[in-house]
């Protein structure tokens, strides 16, 4: 049995020096799972009958109607396949395209997986350095409000004392205690 990726490396596995064909008794059975163009198949076919397979028979793998795969059978001079044997490697060949579309299907998922992984990853070190830059905006905009709060404060009983000259001066520190939190703000 072979399953190789490549139609001239499967000529090679097959037919080569020391290929698979050579060592083959004369009842063997060759099965070629990796050729899924007929024209390959065909040649692959022909080679082999040179060597004494002359019995080929070629199964396409499809899954849902697309072309997946080949199951390609040989067996050796005067050997030929039944019409049962035909229907039976037929059922194995529908058998093997299920197979192989959930095993790229699986493949896919554990793809996508170690993406989603590592995309939720990037999140949580994304979300984290938002919390440590919201705490520190926080932090820094806290104290210059504090005082603020307090000229406000200030601001307020000069207003009820009727203090104009202190009024002037606390709207002046509130405007400069304002441009504290403005400046570093438009940094941002």
């Amino acid at each position: 049995i072979t399953i190789i990726p490549d139609g001239k490396i499967v000529r090679e596995v097959a037919l080569g020096e020391n290929g698979l064909v050579k060592g083959m008794a004369r009842d063997a059975i060759l099965i070629e799972m990796s050729s899924s163009a007929p024209g390959g198949t065909k040649t692959l076919g022909a080679e082999l009958a040179k060597q004494g397979i002359h019995s080929w028979l070629y199964l396409p793998l499809f899954y849902q109607g697309q072309l997946i795969g080949a199951l390609n059978l040989g067996r050796g001079l005067g050997e030929v396949f039944t019409t049962e044997e035909a229907v039976t490697a037929q059922d194995i060949a529908n058998q093997l395209a299920i197979a192989i579309q959930q095993s790229r299907l699986h493949e896919a998922l554990q793809t996508e997986l170690v993406e989603r992984k590592n995309l939720i990853a990037q999140l949580e070190d994304n979300n984290a350095e938002l919390e440590r830059f919201t705490y520190t905006v926080s932090h820094d905009l806290r104290n210059p409000l504090v005082t603020i709060k307090g000229f406000l404060g200030m601001l307020d009983r000069d207003i009820k004392e009727n203090q104009q000259d202190k009024i002037r001066d606390d709207f002046k520190r509130i405007g400069g205690a304002a441009e504290y939190v403005v400046i570093p703000a438009l940094a941002l």
